[in-house]
């Protein structure tokens, strides 16, 4: 039957050519089977295939939209709160981590000195000492190696020079000086060494400090809370270096500063009495006119040997 079909349309091909009518006129052609064909061309298309591409184009079109967000699921339930007996084994617990490290830290030896880290470390920085392991907790300071003796050294917050605040009356400016370390472990390091020091320094123009008048102008305080009234480089009561080695600026002065004037002039030197020190605290005073001014150093405390 095919067969037939495409002999009437290759009939009807031909009438139409000599008859003269269009070619561009189809007229499809259908049999008893599911295959058509469409006359006025040479392709002959199979109607199944063409709805297979139909189908296979429509699944590539535009995607669809979101569909609809479901709902918000219920939040779930709070735990229950710790009881009591599980905080207080939560603390006991900490408790006794706490006490192993301070048995771990009370079994660590550790050098008196920086004299005695020096024995087997030469690298200068910062290490932890314990002068009096009984009564004093360890403690860290600053261990210098570059000299021909160890040095422990003991830094405060008022290394750096600074000026003295405007006042007139003695001792009316006062300057409290603070050390990471406390006065026990700082008192525990000197009776460990074998000698301390530490450096002192006034710069003035017109600030007089009259260590030899009682109040004095200016003085330090001790570590017992005592007014000192020698300066650096003097173990002398009332007096500078140069009063007692005779040098200061003007004849029988007893420091370079007491000369007053415009002139700038410096007193300067270390204080050595381990009984007394660190410094605590710096007192001045005779600095309130136009032209009077003063700069205060002091160093830190350092600490050399092994008792």
């Amino acid at each position: 039957m095919p067969e037939v079909m495409i002999v009437a349309c290759f009939i009807f091909l031909l009438f139409n050519t000599a008859t003269g009518q269009p070619q561009s006129d189809m007229m499809r052609c259908s049999g008893p089977t599911n295959i058509h064909y469409h006359c006025g061309s040479n392709d002959f298309v199979d109607e199944n295939r063409r709805s297979e591409e139909r189908f296979s184009n429509s699944q590539q079109g535009r995607p669809g939209k979101s569909g609809v967000r479901g709902f918000k699921g219920e939040k779930g339930l709070k735990g229950e709160p710790g009881t009591n007996e599980d905080i207080l084994r939560e603390l006991q617990n900490l408790r006794s981590q706490v006490s192993a490290l301070s048995q771990k830290i009370d079994r660590q030896s550790f050098a008196r000195t920086c004299a005695e880290v020096s024995e087997s470390r030469r690298e200068s920085g910062i290490y932890v000492i314990s002068p009096d392991s009984e009564r004093i907790p360890p403690f860290s300071v600053f261990c210098n190696f570059s000299g021909e003796r160890a040095e422990t050294v003991v830094e405060h917050d008022s290394t750096n020079e600074i000026a003295i605040g405007k006042c007139e009356p003695a001792r009316c400016y006062k300057r409290k000086i603070r050390y990471p370390q406390t006065l026990h472990q700082i008192f525990a390091l000197i009776r460990a060494s074998s000698e301390c020091k530490q450096f002192i320094k006034l710069r003035c123009i017109g600030v007089e400090p009259h260590l030899y008048l009682n109040p004095s102008q200016a003085t330090w305080i001790s570590r017992d809370g005592t007014a000192m009234r020698n300066w650096g480089g003097s173990d002398q009561e009332g007096y500078c270096a140069c009063g007692i080695t005779g040098t200061c600026s003007r004849k029988n002065d007893v420091c370079n500063c007491d000369r007053g004037g415009t002139a700038q002039r410096v007193d300067e030197g270390f204080l050595t009495d381990g009984n007394s020190l660190p410094v605590t605290e710096l007192q001045f005073g005779d600095n309130g006119g136009t032209s009077e001014r003063g700069w205060h150093t002091l160093g830190p405390l350092i600490c050399s040997g092994s008792s």
